[in-house]
């Protein structure tokens, strides 16, 4: 699925502007020094990096964590077809996590939660922390170059879907 995005605002074409987009957070000076920028979007529902599973002597990843991490993977790959890893540059990642309106509610309502913020499950640490860690390697060496995140949780605009929006600058 297409998204129509309006990254000088880091936001969904059809969606309100609404407090934090990325054009309110105060970075406008940096941009001038960005070396190289990655947009991309992983379609479905936002999912959050469970906790390490134990057992039989061992710690794993559970496999839904895993299933998410290689989607995230996929989106990256089907927009850049190869890793782009560039050495141990400052990375700064933006995350925008989209979530649909429950289906109980009206088109009206549905649409007036658009760029409503969701304050619900999964966390929005948990969400970035499955998407950095599904971005070792291709994008960076490894997610301690990560210098600073945004991220934020909405609903998603009627046409627009579930999903997570992801930008990340490299200098």
């Amino acid at each position: 699925m297409l998204m129509s995005v309006c990254l000088s605002e880091g936001r969904l074409l059809g969606c309100p502007k609404v407090r934090g987009d990325f054009s309110a957070d105060g970075l406008t000076d940096r941009r001038e020094a960005i070396f190289l920028e990655y947009v991309f979007f992983v379609p479905g529902r936002p999912v959050g990096k469970a906790r390490p599973k134990f057992g039989g002597g061992k710690v794993y990843t559970p496999e839904r964590t895993k299933a998410y991490e290689g989607l995230v993977r996929q989106a990256f790959l089907a927009e850049y077809r190869e890793a782009v890893c560039e050495g141990e540059k400052a990375v700064f990642v933006h995350i925008w996590a989209y979530f649909a309106p429950p289906v109980r509610l009206s088109e009206a309502k549905k649409e007036a939660l658009c760029g409503v913020d969701y304050a619900k499950k999964p966390d929005i640490d948990n969400i970035a922390k499955a998407i950095l860690d599904a971005l070792n390697g291709l994008v960076y060496a490894d997610d301690r170059q990560v210098t600073e995140i945004y991220a934020k949780k909405s609903y998603a605009p009627l046409e627009g879907g579930e999903g997570v929006l992801v930008k990340v600058e490299m200098l």
